[in-house]
């Protein structure tokens, strides 16, 4: 990626494989794996970290906040989502700056979780949660981690 593919990306606001966070802390890490676990549990996506969401505009990180990001980012992958997912981690260097940019593939491994037990899935820019045992199912059999025809049916016989 270049600053020129980074401007148009801004430019075109966030959306269901792309979120902006102006930088990852303490206080929103936990916000950030779910955005991770939704986006491996939908089509998977980027998070890319140096940019205002509300604003629309960029804030490229030092190179010691790069440093950090990329390095909470990876613990997040590992640590925050359950089962754990590899990412590819891009720095960008624009004006004033390093743009950060995780791309999360889709998994092959769904339903994917975070810290909490919480199963959560892109919805238009936004995420939600999944509590739909029929949209669980639905996910798994996508992934090959369940497969309908060879569930038992209780209370069925030989017979049947």
């Amino acid at each position: 990626m270049k600053q020129k593919d980074i401007l148009a990306l801004i430019g075109t606001a966030e959306q269901t494989n792309v979120q902006f966070k102006e930088r990852i802390t303490r206080n929103n890490k936990y916000n950030v794996s779910c955005e991770m676990v939704a986006l491996s549990n939908s089509h998977g996506g980027k998070i890319v970290v140096g940019v205002k969401d509300s604003e629309g505009q960029a804030n490229p990180l030092s190179y010691n906040e790069v440093q950090e990001t990329s390095n909470l980012l990876g613990d997040l992958a590992s640590e925050g989502v359950v089962p754990s997912i590899l990412i590819d981690i891009e720095n960008v260097s624009i004006e004033g700056g390093v743009i950060v940019v995780a791309t999360i593939k889709e998994g092959m491994n769904k339903p994917y979780r975070d810290n909490k037990g919480v199963i959560w899935v892109k919805q238009g820019a936004d995420k939600r949660k999944v509590f739909d045992n029929t949209e669980l199912s639905e996910m798994m059999s996508e992934c090959g981690n369940f497969d309908p025809d060879m569930a038992s049916v209780r209370e069925a016989t030989i017979d049947d």
